[in-house]
């Protein structure tokens, strides 16, 4: 059963308005977790830059520390 078939599927089991306010739901999930996404490729580049920092110290910045 295609996407098109099944539309035609809800529109024959459903009225007019109980369709028009599923696509309008659909419609606002989809724009929901497009804006998500948008949301987390932020955090993910944000992690991202964060992770090419160093992760161990300098042996230089470990003898300053030791050195007060």
């Amino acid at each position: 059963m295609s996407s098109t078939d099944g539309e035609i599927g809800m529109r024959n089991l459903t009225d007019k308005a109980t369709y028009e306010r599923l696509e309008k739901d659909v419609t606002a999930v989809k724009n929901d977790i497009s804006a998500l996404t948008d949301q987390i490729t932020d955090v993910l580049n944000s992690f991202a830059g964060t992770a090419k920092k160093p992760w161990l110290p300098d042996r230089r910045d470990v003898a300053e520390v030791k050195a007060g």
